[in-house]
């Protein structure tokens, strides 16, 4: 096992967040500086040639051959999270958002996962979906159409059937431009569709 002194990460890469839940593996929010690409990550996956090898949360510890480097979220810690402003607009039965305010998302899931609750939902005793409770007013979960009490069940026809499924979903979905997702509201089946768009919408 590899135990080089750490150093701090001269890489061209800054951490915006991480991300701790029961239900998920701890995630990292990374932005290249260089290309202005933000992405979440897991420990084990690679940015380039540089490893992941360990996320805690207000560091995550990184590889490239034989040196390992740390990154460090600005001030050591997430500040008390206020609620984020995302321009979401809504027209006919689709709703409107830019990449770039989807970057902007990303980078402040740390944040924005204050604003709801996800837990699985069972059904005869099998994961069957996400169920959202504790919605915020004003959040980007109310934005995007969604109520407490909402079950997420598929993203462009991906199953979500545990926590872990939706950033699976995003891994696989992230440059999609458009995205369907199937839910069930007070037991009634619905879709929720959106568009996202290269410029201002």
């Amino acid at each position: 096992m590899f135990s080089g002194p750490l150093v701090a990460s001269n890489q061209n890469l800054e951490l915006k967040g991480t991300i701790f839940t029961k239900s998920l593996k701890p995630l990292a929010i990374i932005k290249n500086i260089e290309t202005g690409k933000i992405n979440m990550y897991e420990s084990g996956e690679n940015i380039g040639k540089i490893e992941i090898l360990d996320i805690n949360r207000a560091e995550v510890i990184l590889r490239e051959g034989k040196s390992r480097y740390v990154l460090t979220l600005p001030g050591g810690a997430v500040k008390q999270p206020k609620l984020i402003n995302i321009d979401i607009v809504k027209r006919g039965e689709t709703f409107y958002i830019s990449r770039e305010e989807v970057n902007k998302a990303i980078s402040k899931i740390p944040q924005i996962m204050h604003d709801v609750k996800i837990m699985p939902h069972f059904s005869k005793g099998m994961p069957q979906g996400i169920r959202l409770s504790n919605v915020k007013k004003g959040s980007i979960f109310q934005k995007a159409g969604v109520e407490s009490g909402d079950i997420l069940k598929s993203v462009n026809g991906m199953s979500l059937k545990t926590p872990y499924h939706i950033f699976k979903a995003y891994k696989e979905l992230k440059r999609e431009n458009a995205l369907t997702v199937d839910i069930v509201r007070n037991g009634e089946a619905t879709v929720l569709n959106y568009a996202i768009s290269g410029g201002k919408i």
